[in-house]
């Protein structure tokens, strides 16, 4: 029988979920009251952000089943907004994916996943909210380590990584709240294609290349100024 992978249950539900909060927001936007002068996403400007948790849904290639998991993340860059409605964003964000692997304690057989990555955001909204699609590429690495005896593994305990290239895709909202503090969501997808150096540790899979694909559903606050 055929196992249907918590990645292929949960995705669709996250993205369903997501989508009608955006849409929500969108209606509710119109009713909200202009950010003082001086603020809002009309009159652009740099910004940061911090996504102090994300919930990470994760399907691979050659590697091992991952159970959903936790991540966080920074970013930062400028803001750019020509017109009433349209806008976007150039930058760079940095991401942690704490990876708990199906069938181990994290500290008996535990992963890492982190990316830094140029991000492109292009949208439309007022001053005080606006929704937008992203892309991004750049760098990914994974690192993992076991302390127990993992049947596929060929040694009872250590440490090993793999780097290789990220690419991002998602949309997300984001709403001013107070001043130049402004709350936000997103939904990512994340694919990341590694090469693990000497990989010969996997016991029955003597390939080196292995994959990651991610929907990240992240909570972001930020500062525009």
């Amino acid at each position: 029988m055929h196992r249907v992978n918590t990645f292929q249950r949960l995705c669709p539900i996250a993205i369903a979920a997501l989508t009608a909060v955006f849409c929500a927001g969108l209606l509710e936007s119109e009713a909200e009251a202009s950010p003082p002068p001086g603020t809002g996403f009309n009159e652009g400007g740099g910004y940061i952000t911090i996504t102090p948790g994300a919930l990470v849904l994760t399907g691979e290639h050659d590697f091992t089943e991952v159970n959903p998991s936790y991540g966080w993340g920074v970013g930062g860059g400028y803001m750019f907004a020509p017109g009433r409605l349209f806008k976007g964003t150039i930058g760079v964000g940095f991401e942690h994916n704490v990876l708990m692997l199906d069938g181990y304690r994290f500290k008996d057989f535990g992963a890492h996943a982190v990316r830094l990555m140029p991000e492109l955001r292009l949208g439309l909204g007022g001053n005080t909210v606006w929704v937008y699609g992203l892309v991004g590429a750049g760098f990914a690495a994974t690192a993992w380590s076991w302390d127990a005896d993992i049947g596929f593994l060929d040694r009872p305990r250590g440490r090993d990584s793999a780097s290789g290239l990220a690419v991002q895709a998602g949309v997300g909202m984001q709403g001013f709240v107070y001043k130049n503090f402004f709350l936000g969501a997103e939904v990512d997808f994340d694919a990341g294609f590694f090469y693990e150096k000497g990989g010969g540790n996997w016991g029955n899979n003597n390939d080196d290349t292995f994959s990651l694909y991610q929907v990240g559903i992240e909570f972001t606050a930020g500062w525009r100024f």
